[in-house]
């Protein structure tokens, strides 16, 4: 008893401090009453993803994980203009280029689609061996310009038209098509729109190893 003192003094418990003991910069609970696991939840993130602490292996001041910066003092969000967005998913999709700009952002990504003109995905769905030839990504998005229909092929269900002015969402399991020129933001879920996106450069790169095939 008496001792405690001991413990404390010299900044001996500063969890964040170079060769201290692994104490939770989170404070454990200390005045954090009935939020049951809420600090634990937020050292394991800040510790682990962010690696915010020296017993990570981090700088106390900020790593950037992705497009998040996070810091003593908070989170920044990450924020963009449709039109600035990275051509291609940011070289994920060379074949895309100006016509699908996008990146993730967390769970999600987020895209910008341009269409010059009509067009159908039916084809190349099925060329890029996508299963049953159907975009297998639930699709939420606002139209600024332009058509989208979405059709369900199989099931009975009535295609979805989106327009101009409009949110939406179509569900997995669909074929788009721009029924003309159609300027779009979506926002998906991340590993499902790559497997679409991956899909869609596979044909790309077909068609384009036929026409080299062609001119030979």
């Amino acid at each position: 008893m008496g001792e405690a003192h001991r413990l404390v003094q010299d900044g001996r418990i500063d969890g964040d401090r170079p060769g201290g003991p692994p104490v939770p910069s989170g404070g454990e609970a200390l005045g954090n009453g009935w939020m049951h696991g809420v600090p634990q939840m937020l050292e394991c993130h800040f510790g682990l993803a962010c690696r915010s602490s020296p017993h990570y292996g981090g700088a106390v001041v900020c790593k950037k994980i992705a497009d998040f910066s996070f810091s003593e003092t908070g989170v920044r969000m990450p924020h963009a203009r449709p039109q600035d967005l990275p051509p291609g998913g940011g070289g994920r999709w060379p074949a895309a280029g100006e016509g699908f700009r996008s990146v993730q952002w967390g769970d999600m990504e987020v895209g910008f689609t341009t269409v010059d003109g009509p067009r159908d995905c039916t084809e190349l769905y099925k060329i890029g061996g996508m299963p049953g030839g159907l975009c297998m990504c639930p699709h939420y998005g606002y139209i600024f310009t332009g058509t989208i229909r979405a059709t369900y092929p199989g099931t009975g269900l009535p295609d979805d038209v989106a327009t101009a002015g409009e949110a939406y969402f179509f569900p997995a399991g669909h074929i788009l098509i721009y029924e003309e020129a159609t300027q779009a933001l979506e926002i998906n879920p991340a590993f499902a729109l790559q497997q679409c996106m991956d899909a869609m450069e596979r044909t790309a790169q077909r068609f384009g190893a036929a026409q080299t095939a062609e001119g030979t």
